[in-house]
């Protein structure tokens, strides 16, 4: 069963994470202050990557036990078994190394655990892939693999080839490792299909460490061949600490999974878009190797890998830039397509509304007629049945025009019917026509208006205007007192009205503009959301401008600047 939906909330561990760094910045330490190649060293090297590796493999069998997916406890299970495959190599190589005192190389039986090590990553990193019919992910997958496949012959191709077809040394010398190279290889590239795409369940960070373990892994074992090429490898330098920081990523991995085990779908996120952060660890990690070893590696080689990795850098960094561009794109697109669907039940519910009620009354008025016997009804009974019914055709024909507006506007195909109006007249003559409506609210009316506001105007669309801010205040400002005002200056009209009810959040004064917006509950005030975005439009359209103040909690005043003139006269 899925426990939660959705990215994991849980802030990342970083206490956690410093200890990682703080405790490979010690091994780093240890091999820098120990001579390269003696006896401590040998001890220092091998004794931290058999503790990294086992940790490792004991965080993933412990999460393992906490996970609640079959799949993923079997994935898990096999991370563990790699990772314990890797230490029993290494237990081997420590006794050849130290007790019976070999050097390279080593006896193909700790070859084959090494080598054997990712091909237990491969069916980990499958079993943690969810699959999906969805159109188009094969062809996806496809060109994940493409493009990795592609990237690493490449990085193969810059780092070895030189130093390969001059390689003059025993072939064993360097079978095994390439081997170990080619598994890891192996393993990156399921990894990158596998995970690239969803994954079963996993937060992105848990995605994101598991692939950056396999691609330090896979870049250190490209550095380690190139120096077995050229006949430089030294255990104890530097270098060697790359192992552990590869095997601290999937032990990160392992305990953030731990500490957030619930199943999750994340449908359609890509999973690293992060993919560019992978190629960025994996070059960092090749560039690192090849720093600790820059005296032995040809200058040629060294120009060519940084100049891959340089351009592989901003690729990656590209592509993520892009990815985050797209997933924001993608984020707008549904808020619309949300906001849409509001709309239309909104919509569907207020237009319900009228025409229910004037259906009502033409009910009763049928049953009416029905009953009387001559067929003749009083008009005491008579007019109050037409009056509602007229007044629902009207409310559903506002609503109608409202909508329609709202396509004209979108479309910019607002018509306007201008000629000399007196805005004060106008606005008096509203304020009479509403009167009823504002006392059924209980909002007494405080009227100012200057006389003689006269400008080039249409005064059906002001009309509009006014009545949709006169709702406006009736609504949010129910029981409360409403100030209205008009004054002029020699430019332009200003129309002022004022509620003392919930008014609008800072944040919010700019969205209630827009199309489908409000800053209140839907469920509780109504409304299609599309009043002031009408308004906005009508006296843009008229070159003027409107704006909102007030502060929450204690009203809300709606300003129009109207100029006498406008720039379309």
């Amino acid at each position: 069963m899925t426990a939660a939906l959705g990215p994991s909330t849980r802030p990342l561990p970083w206490r956690l994470i410093l200890a990682a760094v703080a405790a490979n910045a010690v091994i780093l330490a240890g091999l820098v202050l120990l001579p390269a190649g003696s006896w401590a060293g040998h001890v220092w090297s091998d004794a931290m990557w058999l503790l990294t590796s086992l940790a490792c493999a004991v965080a993933c069998w412990v999460t393992s036990r906490r996970v609640s997916s079959r799949r993923e406890r079997a994935a898990w299970r096999w991370w563990s078994a790699g990772a314990s495959v890797w230490a029993a190599g290494m237990l081997l190589w420590t006794w050849y190394e130290l007790v019976e005192g070999r050097r390279l190389p080593i006896g193909s039986l700790t070859d084959a655990f090494f080598i054997a090590s990712p091909l237990f990553f491969v069916p980990a990193v499958w079993l943690m892939r969810t699959p999906t019919s969805a159109p188009g992910a094969t062809p996806l997958a496809a060109t994940e693999l493409g493009l990795a496949a592609s990237l690493i012959f490449v990085v193969l191709g810059a780092t070895l080839y030189d130093e390969a077809v001059a390689f003059t040394g025993d072939p064993a010398h360097v079978r095994g490792a390439v081997a170990r190279l080619s598994t890891y290889t192996l393993a990156l590239l399921f990894g990158v299909i596998a995970l690239s795409q969803r994954a079963v369940g996993l937060p992105p960070p848990v995605a994101l460490l598991l692939l950056l373990g396999l691609a330090s892994l896979a870049a250190v074992y490209t550095v380690f061949v190139l120096t077995l090429l050229v006949a430089s490898y030294e255990v104890g330098r530097a270098f060697d600490v790359l192992w552990c920081i590869a095997f601290s990523l999937l032990l990160l991995a392992a305990v953030l999974r731990a500490r957030d085990p619930a199943e999750r779908h994340l449908d359609e996120v890509p999973r690293p878009g992060q993919l560019g952060w992978v190629w960025a660890g994996f070059f960092a990690t090749l560039c690192a190797g090849v720093f600790t070893y820059w005296d032995a590696i040809e200058g040629q080689v060294r120009l060519l890998l940084l100049g891959v990795a340089a351009l592989m850098l901003f690729s990656g960094l590209r592509w993520a830039l892009l990815l985050r561009s797209e997933a924001r794109a993608r984020a707008r697109l549904e808020d619309a397509v949300r906001a849409r669907e509001d709309f239309i039940a909104v919509a569907s519910h207020e237009l319900r509304t009228p025409l229910t009620a004037s259906t009502l009354q033409l009910q009763l008025l049928d049953k009416l007629a029905t009953r009387s016997r001559d067929g003749v009804l009083p008009v005491g009974q008579l007019q109050p049945l037409v009056l509602g019914a007229l007044r629902g055709n009207e409310r559903l024909q506002r609503l109608i025009d409202v909508l329609l507006d709202m396509t004209r506007a979108r479309d910019q195909r607002l018509v306007l019917h201008l000629r000399e109006v007196s805005l004060s007249d106008l606005l008096a003559e509203l304020v009479e026509r509403h009167r009823a409506e504002f006392d059924e609210a209980g909002c007494v009316l405080h009227v100012d208006i200057q006389p003689d506001v006269v400008g080039r105007w249409d005064p059906l669309r002001l009309g509009q205007v006014v009545t949709n801010l006169f709702s406006n205040a009736m609504k949010f400002g129910s029981g409360r007192e409403v100030d209205i005002s008009l004054r002029a200056t020699d430019e332009q009209a200003v129309l002022e009205v004022a509620d003392h009810g919930i008014g609008v959040a800072h944040d919010d004064r700019a969205k209630i503009f827009e199309r489908f917006e409000r800053a209140v509950s839907v469920q509780r005030y109504g409304g299609l959301g599309l009043g002031l975005f009408v308004c906005n439009e009508i006296v843009r359209a008229l070159g003027g401008t409107i704006c909102v103040g007030g502060e929450p909690g204690r009203g809300a005043t709606f300003t129009v600047y109207l100029p006498l003139r406008p720039p379309a006269a």
